[in-house]
Formats: C-alpha cells, structure tokens, sequence
C-alpha cells in the first residue's frame, strides 16, 4: 500500500522528489533516518487516535505491548504484508 503513496523507489525517503544519484549508481543519503522515521509514526498514531476521538469513532490505533512503534519494526510488518 505505501508503494502506491508516491514514485520514490524508498517507503521512507527524506522528501518525495528522489535526489541525484552518484555516478556509480548509488543513493546518497535519500532513507529518512530511525529515529525520525519513529516520530513520524508516534505523530502520525496520535493523530489517527485524535481523529477517532474527534469523530466518536472507537477504532483507534491500541497501545502497542511491546512499546513505541520503531522503523525496524514497522518495515518487518511491511515486508511480511
């Protein structure tokens, strides 16, 4: 499903338009790192759960027992979907 989202060829790129690449082929820098990614997806559960409030719905994102949603486990789930 975030394949569809935008053109990059990474689920997480640090802006949607894909910079240059080096002569040899290589990305340069393009991922969005850990720890944003992380907050990313902490404000992005909250938000969810503002709108499910805000609309009465009872559907909201549960608190995940094994903590704070990371990047290295939300790829997992991604790649396992």
């Amino acid at each position: 499903m975030l394949e569809r989202l935008h053109p990059h060829p990474l689920l997480f790129p640090t802006r949607i338009a894909p910079f240059a690449r080096a002569a040899n082929g290589k990305r340069q820098g393009q991922a969005r790192p850990d720890n944003l990614i992380s907050e990313d997806l902490t404000k992005f559960v909250s938000w969810v759960n503002a709108e499910c409030r805000r609309r009465g719905r009872t559907d909201a994102i549960p608190l995940d027992p094994s903590g704070p949603l990371a990047a290295s486990r939300f790829r997992r789930t991604l790649a396992c979907a």
